[in-house]
């Protein structure tokens, strides 16, 4: 196996949903290929100039991920997953 980033490849949607007071929020989202396929353990990295500090999580079955207690801000999004070939 190779692992590569299928950025390209992945379509990501985002749920930014706010807690009560707006001082963090949730960001939710699902990975899926060109065609439409869930990518299952996929690593989903969120960096950027309003990450305290950069957070990996995994998708799970279903191909969704979901990264807690985040401040408001503009955020990276990177998905890795692992791929034959």
């Amino acid at each position: 196996m190779v692992l590569g980033r299928v950025m390209s490849a992945v379509f990501l949607t985002f749920l930014i949903a706010s807690t009560v007071g707006g001082q963090t929020s949730a960001l939710r989202g699902r990975a899926t290929d060109s065609q439409g396929g869930v990518v299952v353990n996929a690593m989903v990295s969120l960096t950027g100039p309003a990450a305290a500090r950069p957070r990996t999580v995994r998708t799970l079955a279903n191909g969704t991920f979901v990264f807690e207690g985040i401040a408001h801000g503009r955020y990276v999004v990177q998905v890795e997953s692992e791929s034959t070939g």
